[in-house]
Order: structure tokens, then C-alpha cells, then sequence
């Protein structure tokens, strides 16, 4: 924390932006990553829950015309009208490793919100860290996987958009660690003229 805490502070650290996508504060942008974050775990769980619910039910049925030929049947979509019975749909292992994404997306939100409500910068820190550790563990994962051009072009985009959260989420940071800096400057200001103030009245006749 130590470290983190002379990182944010020092005047040769990254400068930080003003405001998230120049229409919100840097709170309110904060918290907007936060929802939208939740709101991308929701529906991977629900895209998983399907398809595993839709795979399950076409292991179980195998209907027939008889005569040992198979009935075939137009291949079933998601909500985002992606095929749920090609190759390109995760497996059980993959399953697994979405989940476990969900879920840190989940707890990071709520870190994420907690530290903009109530400026806590600990939660702030938490998010960034978690965000980095998960975000390098996904690219990694799919980089040692199937690559395509698909593959590489979403997890570019999605790589420039944690950045840009992160450096949203950094300013914020930075802003609330400066305002209680000068917060203290103050106090220490005014305590210091105040002492100076009754020694001179205890001294004087």
C-alpha cells in the first residue's frame, strides 16, 4: 500500500484525466464501469447457462426417421443470434474459466463502487490490481488457445478499453489522494499558527 500510496503521489506519477469519456465525472464513471461490468458478467452467466442447458438437451435427444437415419434440424442461437452447436462455443474448460471471470468481475464491481461512494481508496487500489492480475490471465489464456483474427481483434479491443477504465479509475485515485493531502496541509497549517499564536500571548506581558 506504502507503494502504492508514493506512486500516486508523486509528482513524476501519470497526471490522470479530467473527466470519463468528456460527459461524466470521474465518480460518475467510476460507477458506470462498475454496472457495465456486472452487466457483461450477468450475461456471459446466462450465455453459459444456456448453452449448457441447450447441449445437454441435445446429448439426451436423438430423434430419428427410422432406418438408422438421423433428423436434422436448424442449429439453435443465443439471445446475441451466435450458433450454440458449432465449434467456436466453449467447452466444459472453458465454462469453468468464464465463471471464475464472472465472479471477479462481480467482486471487482462491488470494490469498484464502494471506493467511488465513499472515496475509499483502498477499494480503488483492489480494482486496479484485480483488474490487471485478471485481465493479463485472460489475454494469456487466449492467446496460448485457438487464435484467429476474431480472437485477436476482440481481445485488442478489449485490452484498450480495461486501460482506459484503469486510467479512469487511477485519476479518480489520484484526485481523492491529493484532496486529502491538501486537507491535511491545511489542518497542519492552521494548527502550527494556532500554536504559534498562544505561545506569543503565554509569552508576552
Amino acid at each position: 500500500m506504502s507503494y502504492i500510496s508514493k506512486l500516486v503521489g508523486s509528482k513524476d506519477s501519470i497526471k490522470g484525466l479530467n473527466s470519463c469519456c468528456y460527459f461524466f465525472d470521474l465518480k460518475t464513471g467510476c460507477k458506470l464501469i462498475a454496472l457495465f461490468d456486472v452487466l457483461i458478467a450477468f450475461l456471459q452467466i446466462y450465455r453459459i447457462t444456456v448453452f449448457e442447458t441447450v447441449e445437454m438437451t441435445t446429448s439426451s435427444e436423438s430423434p430419428s426417421l427410422g432406418d438408422g437415419l438421423q433428423a436434422t434440424r436448424e442449429p439453435e442461437v443465443d439471445m446475441f443470434g451466435a450458433p450454440l452447436t458449432t465449434k467456436l462455443q466453449v467447452d466444459k474448460m472453458d465454462s469453468y474459466w468464464l465463471r471464475v471471470l464472472c465472479c471477479v468481475t462481480l467482486l471487482k464491481s462491488i470494490l469498484l463502487l464502494a471506493g467511488a461512494q465513499w472515496d475509499h481508496i483502498l477499494c480503488l487500489v483492489a480494482w486496479m490490481l484485480i483488474t490487471a492480475f485478471s485481465g493479463s490471465l485472460n489475454f494469456f489464456y487466449h492467446l496460448f488457445g485457438e487464435i484467429d483474427f476474431f480472437v485477436v481483434l476482440t481481445q485488442s479491443l478489449t485490452a484498450g478499453i480495461q486501460m482506459y477504465c484503469g486510467l479512469v479509475v487511477y485519476s479518480l485515485t489520484k484526485k481523492i489522494w491529493n484532496k486529502r493531502n491538501d486537507f491535511a496541509s491545511e489542518v497542519e497549517v492552521l494548527y502550527s499558527h494556532g500554536s504559534e499564536a498562544s505561545i506569543f500571548s503565554i509569552s508576552s506581558p
